[in-house]
């Protein structure tokens, strides 16, 4: 049996090791005209990359098995990537998720195949993620592998890069988190026309972010 000492895995995406883990980074970029394009009744599939570390080998070759049935819950633009280093397995995983309104994203996902969304509040004010109920269905899968195998969510660290593409300022807000390395039990910060600001998340045991769903507000 293979015996990886997980450092952490995903809410939109799974990685291979005995017992459940979390992935240690997702990255999701987030344009205002998206949101507002989401609010007007559009789908909209958003930019995500996960980066999950294992230690330890894979002589049974589970993670490429386990690979396949990860990408069948993906966008089919999907791209994963395994590399290796010296402590142990890298798996990069480059997809999108969709962002709606709740009702958009309900309707959406009967349709297709994801493991976690965005939903936009009614009047564009709040950007919430969301673990859709395809991630029970894909332990499935995985476990039909190897028992033990499963997906845990939320990450040990989420980003939300909000990245401003409209002709006027915007501002957005958050609680208990950090931008650049500094930690905020709530922050408001404006963005200015072509910039961006990065939200961070820590899902660690002992966090909020450990049981709540990473979401920001808009002014």
């Amino acid at each position: 049996m293979v015996n990886y000492l997980c450092k952490g895995i995903l809410l939109l995406i799974a990685a291979v090791s005995i017992g459940a883990c979390t992935a240690d980074e997702i990255v999701i970029d987030v344009y205002t005209s998206d949101i507002q394009s989401a609010l007007d009744g559009n789908v909209i599939e958003v930019p995500v990359k996960a980066t999950f570390k294992m230690l330890g080998q894979d002589p049974q070759g589970l993670l490429p098995k386990a690979t396949e049935i990860i990408k069948k819950y993906m966008s089919k633009n999907t791209q994963v990537t395994q590399s290796r280093e010296a402590i142990g397995e890298v798996l990069t995983i480059k997809t999108e998720l969709p962002m709606a309104t709740r009702e958009q994203l309900n309707h959406y996902l009967t349709t297709h195949t994801r493991v976690a969304g965005l939903v936009v509040d009614s009047e564009g004010k709040r950007v919430n993620f969301l673990n859709a109920a395809l991630i029970d269905r894909m332990n499935q899968e995985l476990k039909s592998i190897n028992f033990l195998l499963n997906l845990k969510m939320p990450a040990t660290r989420t980003v939300i890069r909000i990245i401003n593409d409209k002709k006027k300022p915007v501002t957005a807000a958050a609680v208990a988190i950090f931008i650049d390395r500094t930690a905020y039990p709530f922050a408001k910060q404006t963005i200015p026309m072509r910039q961006s600001v990065d939200f961070t998340y820590w899902g660690t045991q002992g966090s909020i972010y450990s049981q709540l769903s990473p979401s920001f507000f808009l002014d």
